[in-house]
């Protein structure tokens, strides 16, 4: 093994799949370990490997077929900024979700003023961006091993599901996230009186629970108990971003008021 490493970085050769490949796929393995939640779906895998793997390995193979026959010192440099300038932007994009365009275009220009002088050496680079997707696989790995293939569901069948109205649709629930209760629009810190709104859907049938509370932080945990009439307690505290399918709980055929 050390052979071949000392070999790899005294050799002319250029690979383009260590600068096209190697970035996305760390990229990709620390979004996943990270926000398995956000992106599991095959929809999101496909974009991610489009944007992330093949698009730059593309872009790397056709420059690298035109760099041919040019000096050993401008491949260096052309490998050797893709190779940083590739593993920003896909970090931007997994970690800031979007683009850091002034960020980015600074850390171009440095990268490919340095490379000029210092692209020989970017196969360290390479070697170091290795390393990190070899251990970047294996947590990721870790974490779907021990978080979602041992993942016991918490939904249980409900006798809710077994109700079946003569008329539909006949419940409408309505909520209005992040708009502020009754209690708390007429304490002092808002002073707000709400009641001729409150009056007006009473009188068109609307029922209002003003005493309802919810301790998960967010609309989407919340719903997932509200829509199942069960408490999932974060499917024991295996997603900590949130909850696991979570929407597809609540928009599937998991869901307690399925057939109102």
């Amino acid at each position: 093994m050390k052979d071949k490493i000392l070999s790899y970085l005294k050799s002319n050769k250029h690979y383009w799949w260590t600068v096209g490949i190697l970035p996305g796929l760390y990229a990709i393995t620390y979004l996943y370990s990270n926000n398995y939640t956000l992106v599991n779906s095959w929809t999101q895998l496909s974009y991610l490997v489009l944007t992330m793997v093949i698009a730059p390995s593309t872009l790397i193979i056709l420059i690298g077929f035109l760099l041919k026959g040019k000096s050993e010192r401008i491949k260096n440099t052309f490998y050797s900024s893709s190779l940083i300038i590739i593993t920003a932007i896909s970090l931007s994009l997994v970690v800031y979700l979007g683009w850091r365009w002034k960020a980015l275009l600074l850390v171009a220009t440095v990268t490919i003023l340095a490379s000029w002088f210092l692209g020989k050496h970017y196969k360290k680079g390479v070697l170091i961006l290795s390393m990190m997707c070899f251990l970047g696989v294996l947590q990721l790995i870790f974490y779907l091993f021990t978080s979602l293939f041992t993942y016991d569901n918490w939904v249980k069948e409900s006798p809710l599901v077994t109700i079946e109205f003569q008329i539909k649709p006949n419940i409408y629930y309505i909520q209005p996230d992040g708009y502020a209760n009754k209690l708390s629009l007429e304490n002092d810190n808002y002073n707000f009186d709400n009641g001729i709104f409150y009056s007006n859907m009473t009188l068109k049938g609307f029922n209002f629970s003003h005493q309802y509370h919810s301790n998960y932080p967010s609309t989407l945990t919340s719903n997932a108990t509200l829509f199942t009439g069960q408490h999932h307690l974060y499917g024991k505290e295996k997603f900590k971003n949130e909850l696991f399918n979570a929407r597809q709980i609540i928009m599937g055929g998991k869901s307690c008021f399925r057939n109102f």
